[in-house]
């Protein structure tokens, strides 16, 4: 089932918002598809959309690059009501709707929801380099996802918050042809800190986070509490809270990948 080309005449549309695939998907299960024969069909171009002239035209990865410099662009989590989770660039001449890992990778988390067989690419050859390790990875079962994380020592100390860091480090993509999808971060004060990566699900569950303090408290981590909300996790052990976890973007908190969201979310710490 190919999913994509949402839009094709008069404004720049997305080439396949997230939550219209959903639908899609959604319509075709509940008219008996049977997601055990069903592959999800996925683009791997990218498209430019003309201020005048022909509405668009399709462009590899490489050319979209030289078209709007990488640094351009941007993520785009929703218009209006619908989630869209795609990137774009403004041009000289138009909007760039682009297609690589970070893309790929919701997208591929839709066929494991929906159960579905697997997934075709559309079109071989014009793809980013980078969506071979997301696909790897998939396969393997640990679908990378990008998130921006904050950790705040409560009562761990210096030394125990320094080997929590460390820790909470080794989480992530260990090697990336681009850099900044390795772990990285940096401190705000002497008890908060900051990394971004792309995780692997369960990496940054609350969970994986009881084992981390667990480790550096030498406790079971099932004497760990938690308490919180979607974006805010209070960890504690024998009444006394220790770690504060903060999710500015990705994984499953509210404030998801959108940059200029997670910016304004991130200088409320800065």
């Amino acid at each position: 089932m190919d999913v994509y080309v949402y839009g094709w005449r008069q404004s720049p549309y997305p080439i396949a918002p997230y939550n219209w695939i959903k639908n899609v998907l959604d319509a075709a299960l509940r008219r008996g598809l049977q997601p055990a024969r069903t592959y999800l069909g996925i683009h791997t171009y990218c498209r430019h959309w003309l201020d005048s002239g022909w509405p668009y035209y399709n462009v590899t990865y490489d050319q979209a690059a030289q078209i709007a410099p990488c640094e351009t662009w941007r993520w785009m989590e929703r218009i209006g009501n619908m989630t869209v989770r795609e990137k774009y660039a403004r041009t000289a001449n138009g909007y760039l709707w682009l297609s690589d890992g970070d893309t790929l990778a919701h997208r591929l988390h839709l066929a494991d929801e929906f159960g579905l067989a697997g997934v075709m690419l559309f079109i071989p050859g014009v793809e980013a380099e980078a969506i071979w390790p997301v696909i790897a990875e998939w396969k393997a079962g640990v679908s990378p996802w990008h998130g921006y994380i904050g950790l705040e020592d409560i009562n761990l100390g210096a030394t125990r918050f320094n080997q929590l860091l460390d820790i909470a480090y080794s989480q992530g993509r260990k090697k990336d042809a681009q850099p900044c999808r390795i772990t990285h971060g940096r401190s705000v004060s002497a008890t908060r800190h900051i990394l971004e990566a792309m995780f692997r699900y369960g990496e940054l569950s609350a969970q994986h986070t009881k084992n981390w303090l667990g480790a550096v408290l030498d406790v079971d981590a099932v004497t760990i509490d938690d308490a919180g909300n979607d974006d805010t996790i209070t960890f504690s052990q024998g009444g006394v809270d220790y770690l504060k976890l903060y999710l500015f973007g990705g994984l499953d908190s509210a404030w998801m990948q959108s940059g200029d969201e997670c910016r304004a979310r991130l200088a409320t710490w800065i």
